[in-house]
């Protein structure tokens, strides 16, 4: 049963047989099959003279962010190699005290310095999608939204979106599919399950004032004091209540600032951040635990490799009536190259 459309004064509208036609005409235009236009995402929709084609495309939204502003990315290097062989150079003495020599002996034994290099292999992955359309499709797709709709924009915008999608969960999750690992599933990375025991925002004042030190000390303990780090990835739902006052009676401070003042003043670098991400959530991360990360951003640490960006080639076509093209792109994980500057943080998910 058709709906029955009311004017203003709430009284059904009646078209006149010019109108009823040409309604009818464009109702069968909608219904003609015409592969993905007709599906449930597609161009099958129901309207009448009275219908409006709006301007405004209202796109799918998601969570966004760039990888480079979490861990050093390094694009271009490499290009099509399947692996990438990066040496890690270590030195060998015996100690500065060795070196102390007999200054009354003119054949004294001297230690001697040498440097020692071991190396890691890094997997890339390579990754590829199409869009193909045909004539027709462009047609229908801009005649039935009077010309708002553009297919081949539509199918390359949702592409793009699934590469930048895909590899920033793969910046903090890795991919298993690839053998890859990210930002909070690197392989021989500490993890301190004492440091953390609730969520800091819920921590009390004295709490909060005293987890800067903690880690930090464990931090630098595990590092033989060499570096200092300045990040902390944290989970989103727990930066998002960072906001509320230090303490309730005094608002002067919220925790967020308190927390990030802290780490500033003790690692005596102004560029310290503290990061949200909704990947260290246990809901989401799929580990079960709630994981925190205290690190160093630097490319000698930890590194991402990107050695063929996004790249989608030229359209093309073999009979002039169907095209098609690729995107394809080469990446690897998050792969730590001074695991002692790294340290995971692990807490119950809540």
């Amino acid at each position: 049963m058709k709906p029955t459309i009311l004017d203003e004064s709430g009284n059904p509208i009646v078209l006149t047989n010019g109108q009823q036609a040409y309604a009818d005409n464009m109702q069968r235009k909608l219904e003609l099959e015409h592969g993905e236009l007709t599906n449930a995402l597609g161009g099958d929709i129901n309207f009448t003279t009275l219908t409006q084609v709006s301007q405004r495309v209202s796109q799918q939204k998601f969570y966004t962010f760039r990888p480079s502003d979490y861990v050093p990315v390094r694009v271009g290097s490499g290009d099509y190699a399947t692996q990438l062989l990066t040496y890690r150079e270590y030195a060998i003495g015996g100690g500065f005290e060795t070196g102390l020599i007999n200054d009354g002996s003119s054949m004294a034994r001297l230690a001697d310095m040498d440097a020692g290099v071991d190396s890691i292999l890094v997997p890339v992955v390579g990754w590829a999608k199409t869009i193909t359309y045909a004539l027709p499709q462009i047609a229908f797709t801009s005649r039935l939204s009077n010309g708002v709709l553009d297919l081949v924009e539509m199918k390359e915008r949702a592409r793009k979106r699934d590469w930048d999608l895909g590899i920033q969960r793969v910046a903090f999750l890795g991919t298993s599919a690839g053998g890859v690992t990210g930002l909070l599933t690197m392989t021989g990375i500490t993890a301190n399950i004492t440091a953390i025991t609730t969520s800091i925002s819920s921590m009390t004042p004295a709490q909060l004032a005293a987890l800067p030190g903690v880690l930090l000390a464990a931090y630098q303990t595990q590092a033989n004091y060499t570096a200092y780090p300045d990040r902390f990835v944290i989970p989103q739902n727990d930066w998002n209540a960072l906001a509320a006052p230090t303490n309730p009676d005094y608002p002067l401070i919220n925790k967020m600032t308190q927390l990030e003042q802290a780490f500033k003043n003790i690692t005596m670098n102004p560029d310290f951040k503290i990061l949200p991400s909704p990947y260290g959530s246990g809901t989401i991360n799929g580990l079960a635990k709630n994981r925190y990360v205290l690190y160093r951003y630097d490319m000698d640490t930890l590194r991402m490799d990107i050695p063929v960006d996004y790249t989608p080639t030229a359209l093309g076509t073999i009979n002039g009536f169907q095209y098609q093209n690729v995107a394809h792109a080469r990446f690897s994980g998050v792969n730590a190259y001074r695991p002692l500057e790294i340290l995971y943080f692990d807490a119950a998910s809540s």
